[in-house]
């Protein structure tokens, strides 16, 4: 781990780049601890531990939300592209039925 290091080219699939997301966050919440340990202000450490403690639940709810409501677009795209397909296909078919020209 001592040369370790992230090329943003291999980072090619939208769930790596969400893992990557996640990984930073955490790297973000250990920051704020690490900060709030070392600082010599009590206010400034009290601000910067509230900041780690609240910080990673938002971080988290926000993934959830891409992970439910943007789950067709996190997909590989093979399987987007399907998806794309599907979802046309069926509008297409709606609106040609709302319109009567079935």
């Amino acid at each position: 781990m001592k040369n370790f290091y992230l090329n943003p080219k291999h980072i090619n699939q939208p769930i790596q780049l969400l893992g990557a997301s996640l990984i930073g966050s955490v790297l973000l919440v250990g920051e704020f601890l690490y900060a709030s340990v070392n600082v010599p202000s009590q206010i400034m450490s009290w601000f910067y531990c509230v900041t780690a403690i609240l910080i990673f639940p938002i971080i988290l709810y926000f993934i959830f939300i891409l992970q439910t409501k943007y789950r067709v677009e996190l997909q590989g795209d093979q399987y987007f592209n399907e998806s794309m397909k599907m979802y046309h296909k069926e509008s297409n078919q709606a609106r040609k039925f709302i319109l009567g020209e079935v």
